[in-house]
């Protein structure tokens, strides 16, 4: 698999970033010295950056590129809603789902699912990556205070 297509989109790590998110990461998005384009690279092959230190507390303006397992590392595997109950629910604990839709788009699709009544928590988020279709999520449940 293409290593793009294991870390988060520019897009979604600047919104991480900006709800907060711890800035540590394997990768990382930095900006090119005409200060207007991004890539991404290794913070320990640059060399620029201490290990104890995080991105945003140096100032270099780079922005955590956080791969699949990092994102899922964040995601907690369960949510309890005490403010959402239907009720057909036998509890309000919800287990995180994916899955992979080959046949429409190659989406990537997170969402969280009562495991007794099969319902779903209010929205499931899609992406063309399975890092991004997480980041969406993560950025939904910092928005929402659910974590």
């Amino acid at each position: 698999m293409e290593l793009q297509k294991q870390v988060v989109s520019l897009e979604l790590a600047k919104k991480l970033k900006n709800l907060g998110v711890e800035q540590e990461s394997l990768f990382e998005y930095r900006k090119f010295d005409n200060g207007k384009e991004f890539y991404w690279s290794l913070p320990m092959l640059v060399g620029t950056i201490p290990k104890k230190m995080g991105i945003a507390d140096v100032g270099f303006g780079c922005v955590s590129a956080f791969t699949v397992a990092e994102l899922g590392e964040m995601l907690p595997k369960k949510i309890i809603r005490k403010d959402w109950k239907e009720k057909e629910d036998k509890t309000n604990q919800y287990d995180i789902m994916f899955s992979f839709d080959n046949i429409i788009n190659d989406n990537f699709q997170v969402w969280y699912q009562n495991t007794l009544s099969k319902i779903r928590m209010d929205t499931t988020y899609c992406a063309n990556t399975e890092a991004n279709a997480r980041a969406k999520m993560l950025i939904y449940l910092l928005e929402n205070k659910l974590i």
